[in-house]
């Protein structure tokens, strides 16, 4: 009905999925899974983000905190590593539009981001830290069955080391077995990542198996705020029924 392509065009704020690749930067400055940082109130320059619910945990290891999507500790593990270099992890994997110098609010994804390129980016952890162009024909054949056109396979570029990617996906893992994500749950080992931007007007979830990556994205194309659709309720049960159907075989 519409011409507007929204996996190429749409250009949202992903929230909270976008945690993937702050984690992600942060592991590749040496941080662990099992490091502890503290869920409190943090404050930066007259900026003072909260937890979605308002309430704090305390001491948590990384692995919880990005299960729970703790805000506090994605926006400390950004200042530890800087957002500058959060932002060069994020288009290494391939979010070619986040800018160079971002605020620290790109803790939290306040830059916009195609679909697309949310699925291209989580692929690389799929990929054990290879990126891969995504595109959108694999073939075109002809009434009579002939091939007409084939995309041309091209091997991965490394752009992660190996360990840092499967450190990655353990921890998206206990997103879907223990924390926002536990709606995606399809019975299977899975990882990804729950996201909602402010007022409810975007609602994701990006995830993958070992064959198959699926990104969700869910809002108004006007932008206007949702019935506090979050991003582990609609956008986990589209992924879950989706990927039961795919995954079958």
């Amino acid at each position: 009905k519409s011409p507007f392509n929204r996996v190429v065009q749409a250009h949202r704020q992903p929230g909270s999925s976008f945690k993937a690749f702050v984690y992600g930067a942060a592991v590749e400055h040496g941080v662990r899974p099992t490091d502890i940082r503290q869920d409190a109130p943090i404050s930066y320059a007259g900026w003072n983000p909260e937890n979605y619910g308002h309430g704090y945990a305390g001491a948590v290891t990384l692995q919880q905190a990005l299960a729970r999507s703790l805000n506090t500790v994605s926006v400390r593990l950004t200042l530890e590593v800087g957002p500058d270099a959060v932002a060069e992890f994020a288009r290494r994997l391939g979010l070619a539009d986040i800018p160079a110098h971002p605020g620290p609010s790109i803790a939290l994804g306040a830059y916009e981001v195609t679909p697309l390129e949310m699925a291209a980016g989580y692929q690389v952890f799929q990929n054990g830290g290879g990126r891969t162009e995504p595109y959108l024909i694999g073939e075109i054949r002809s009434t009579r069955g002939d091939m007409i056109y084939a995309h041309a396979a091209s091997a991965p570029t490394p752009v992660l080391d190996p360990l840092f990617a499967t450190r990655m996906v353990d921890m998206l893992k206990t997103v879907i077995t223990a924390g926002t994500g536990t709606g995606a749950n399809i019975g299977r080992p899975a990882a990804g990542k729950t996201g909602t931007s402010q007022d409810w007007r975007d609602a994701w979830f990006v995830g993958f198996t070992p064959d198959l990556l699926t990104a969700v994205w869910v809002g108004n194309d006007n932008g206007r705020p949702m019935a506090k659709v979050t991003g582990g309720e609609l956008p986990a049960e589209i992924w879950r029924r989706y990927m039961t159907v795919a995954q079958k075989d």
